[in-house]
C-alpha cells in the first residue's frame, strides 16, 4: 500500500487530526481499495484534489475512487467543488440495483 502515516488495511481511522483537517468515510469497495473505513486528512482545496489524494492510497485505489461518488451532507460533489477544513465527505462506490 502506498498510503501515508503507516496505514494498514486493518486501521479504522488513519491520519493526524488537527486544524485544517477533514474526515473521509469510505464504504464497500472504496474502503477496501484504500485500506481504511475512515481517514482524517489535511483538507484539500477541491473534491477533485481529494479524489486524487485518495487514489494514491493503494494499487486499486485510483480506478475504484475514480468511479465513486463523493458526498458532503448528502450532496454529491463535482470535482471542482471546494472542500473546507472540518468537512465530512463520504466516498461511495456505485451500487448494483440502486
Amino acid at each position: 500500500m502506498s498510503g501515508a502515516a503507516g496505514a494498514s488495511a486493518g486501521d479504522d481511522v488513519i491520519g493526524a487530526g488537527g486544524v485544517g483537517t477533514m474526515r473521509v468515510r469510505l464504504f464497500a469497495a472504496a474502503a477496501e481499495a484504500v485500506g481504511a473505513q475512515e481517514l482524517e486528512l489535511a483538507s484539500p482545496p477541491t473534491a477533485g484534489a481529494l479524489r486524487e489524494a485518495l487514489g494514491a492510497w493503494g494499487d486499486e485505489a485510483p480506478v475504484v475512487i475514480a468511479r465513486c461518488a463523493l458526498l458532503r451532507a448528502g450532496e454529491r460533489l463535482d470535482d471542482g467543488v471546494a472542500i473546507a477544513p472540518g468537512d465530512l465527505v463520504d466516498v461511495l462506490p456505485p451500487f448494483a440495483g440502486g
